[in-house]
Order: C-alpha cells, then structure tokens, then sequence
C-alpha cells in the first residue's frame, strides 16, 4: 500500500488538505461541502452502483437482440431484472446502509416494482425501437436494428434511474 494511503499517514491528510485548499479557492468549496456532508453522496453511490447495474443489464440486453435475435421487448425484460436486481442489492449495502434488517422483504418489494417497471418500460423501449426505425427509413437512413435498440434503451435510461433512485431510498429509509 502506498505510503499516501496508510490510515493516519499525516501526508495523507496534508494532500487532501490541499486538495480541500484549492477547490476553495477555485470556488467549489460549496461542491465540496455538499460532496463531504453527504448532500450528494448517496446519489453518486446510487449513480455509480446503478451504472454498474445498468452495463449488466445493457449487455444481456444486447446480446439477446443483437445474437441472439431476440424481440426487443423480451430482452429489455430479461436485461432489465438483472441489472435492477444487482443494482438494489449493492444499493442497499453501499448507498442506503442505515437499515440492514429486513433485507429480503424490501428486495421481494422492489422486486414487484421493478417487474412492473420493467414491463412497462420494456414496451416503451420496443415502442421506441419501432419508431426510431421507422423515422431512419422515413430519411433513408440505414441504421443496424441492435443499433437502434440500443439507442432506444439509452434515451429512457435517465427516467428510469430517476424512478428507481426514488423508490430505493423510500424502501431503504430507516423506520
């Protein structure tokens, strides 16, 4: 381990201290309180965690349209349960650690929720597909199907992160 990341290592704390110093000084000792007070800490977890979730899913996804053929509606499904199952349980352990008890009903809750989500969300990805497919040929303009399922998944993927943020917090708040 580097001498810098030693627990207690003074020249650990002279470095974020400057590190502190200077984005004062550049005016982001705002940022930086709200980042350290925790404003915005949960949803970078949360953000991080999910984009995690969100690659896993995106690349079942992917694989079940673009190998193996799949209807986009069936492999947003597929895709979305597993990237939305890992994304609450590491969300539940590393973002919302306040409650631990409880676990396995609050996941078989989110669980329905999710599986209603991903049905509905599933139909707007294949809805989009459709229509996204229709408007290139409408412009003679050739885009491969997985390309445009892809491109679909990824302009709903910022609501859908919204809601389940929103959701996980209100499962995971303490009682």
């Amino acid at each position: 381990m580097p001498a810098a990341m030693i627990p207690g290592n003074t020249s650990q704390g002279a470095v974020q201290g400057a590190i502190v110093a200077a984005m004062s000084r550049a005016g982001l000792g705002g940022l930086l309180g709200r980042l350290e007070s925790g404003a915005l800490a949960k949803p970078l977890r949360f953000v991080g965690l999910s984009g995690i979730g969100w690659l896993l899913d995106t690349s079942v996804y992917m694989l079940l349209v673009g190998g193996l053929g799949l209807r986009v509606f069936v492999a947003a499904m597929i895709g979305g349960l597993c990237g939305a199952t890992f994304a609450f349980l590491t969300s539940s352990r590393w973002v919302f650690s306040g409650r631990r008890h409880g676990l396995g009903g609050r996941l078989l809750v989110y669980l329905v929720y999710i599986a209603v989500q991903i049905v509905a969300m599933s139909a707007v990805i294949d809805g989009l597909a459709t229509a996204l497919q229709a408007g290139f040929a409408l412009v003679d303009l050739a885009v491969s199907w997985p390309l445009i399922a892809l491109l679909s998944k990824c302009l709903i993927t910022p609501f859908v992160l919204a809601m389940n943020y929103l959701v996980a917090r209100r499962l995971n708040a303490a009682p």
